[in-house]
C-alpha cells in the first residue's frame, strides 16, 4: 500500500471504469446462473470487489479496476495458493461480452476483530514458514518494489515534512539516523517476501484462526517488517509497549528505526492527499511516540 500510494504521489483514487457493470454481467454470465445476489462491496487498493453465492456457497471476487493491477491479482492468487488454501483461491479468465479480464474469487471469511501481537506474530510464522517451502520463482515480483525503494523515498519524505514544519528538530535528527541504520539493514539483503500492507482490515477469521488477505502489495523486504508495519496503524498505538519488541530477530533499536521510518511514509502520505488535518494526533507526535517506547 504504502508503496502505491507513494508512486502515485496523491491518495490512491481507484479508477472506476465505464464497464463496470459489463465487468459484473460477464462474470455473471461465465457462471450461467449459478452465481447469485453479486453485491459489489468496499474496494481494496487497486481492485473491485463483490461478494455472491455460488452453487450456494458465500464467494468473494475480485478484479482489478485498470489493466496496471493484472500483475498484483495473478501474483495475489499464487501467493494465496501457497499460504492460504482453506480459501480455495481460483482464478477465472474471461473473454466474452467484449470483456476480458481476469478474477479471483475465494471462500468468503469472517469480518476482521482486533488481533493481539501474539496472535500477529504466529499468523506472520504461520504464512512465511508455508512461503519458505514454496518456489516462489512462480511468484512475479518483478514489478514490485523491495525494501530499498521505501528508504530511498523516506529521505524524500523527510526533506518534505521539515520543509513544511512538520517535524521539530529533534525528531528530523532521530529520523534521519533511523534512515541511517535502516540502510544500514538492508545491505545484508536478508529479504524474504512480505505481505507488505498487514493492517487490520487485511486479517480476517476462518472461525478462530486469522488470516492474511489482500496480497497485492507483497514485496521483498526484511524479516519482521509485517510485524513492525502492524504495529504502526493508529488502532495499535496501545502496543507500543517494550514488551511487544524484540519480537522480529532485529535488535530492539533497529526496529523502532523500522517502525519510524514506517511511520514517516504514511505521514507523508497524509500530507500530500490532505487527510492529516483529520488525525487526532500531529505527525511529530505520532514519530515521537515511536522513539519514546524505551
Amino acid at each position: 500500500m504504502i508503496s502505491k500510494l507513494l508512486a502515485s504521489n496523491q491518495t490512491y483514487q481507484l479508477e472506476l471504469q465505464p464497464e463496470t457493470t459489463r465487468l459484473q454481467d460477464a462474470l455473471l454470465e461465465h457462471f450461467d446462473g449459478k452465481l447469485q445476489s453479486l453485491v459489489r462491496i468496499a474496494d481494496g487498493t487497486s481492485g473491485l470487489s463483490f461478494i455472491g453465492n455460488l452453487d450456494g456457497q458465500r464467494r468473494f471476487f475480485k478484479t482489478y479496476s485498470n489493466e496496471s493491477g493484472r500483475d498484483s491479482l495473478l501474483r495475489e492468487c499464487t501467493i494465496l495458493e501457497m499460504v492460504s488454501p482453506q480459501l480455495e483461491p481460483h482464478l477465472i479468465k474471461l473473454d466474452q461480452s467484449a470483456v476480458s479480464r481476469i478474477w479471483l474469487h475465494t471462500k468468503v471469511l469472517d469480518a476482521a476483530i482486533a488481533a493481539t501481537p501474539r496472535e500477529i506474530i504466529g499468523l506472520i510464522h504461520n504464512y512465511q514458514v508455508q512461503l519458505d517451502k514454496c518456489n516462489l520463482t512462480t511468484v512475479d515480483l518483478s514489478r514490485a518494489p523491495n525494501i530499498t525503494y521505501l528508504v530511498t523515498e523516506a529521505e524524500l519524505a523527510l526533506a518534505e515534512l521539515a520543509e513544511g514544519n512538520f517535524l521539530a528538530a529533534s525528531t528530523i535528527d532521530v529520523v534521519r539516523s533511523s534512515i541511517d541504520r535502516l540502510r544500514t539493514i538492508i545491505q545484508s539483503d536478508n529479504f524474504q517476501l512480505c505481505h507488505g500492507d498487514l493492517g487490520p482490515k487485511n486479517i480476517l477469521r476462518d472461525g478462530s484462526t486469522p488470516v492474511a488477505i489482500d496480497w497485492e502489495d507483497a514485496f521483498w523486504s526484511i524479516p519482521g517488517y509485517d510485524y513492525l508495519y502492524w504495529l504502526t496503524f493508529y488502532e495499535n498505538r496501545k502496543w507500543l509497549q517494550p514488551e511487544y519488541l524484540n519480537a522480529t530477530g532485529l535488535a530492539i533499536a533497529d526496529e523502532i528505526a523500522v517502525m519510524i521510518v514506517i511511520v514517516l511514509l504514511k505521514s507523508v502520505i497524509s500530507v500530500r492527499n490532505g487527510s492529516h488535518s483529520r488525525n487526532a494526533l500531529s505527525i511529530n507526535d505520532r514519530i515521537t511516540e515511536v522513539f519514546a517506547i524505551v
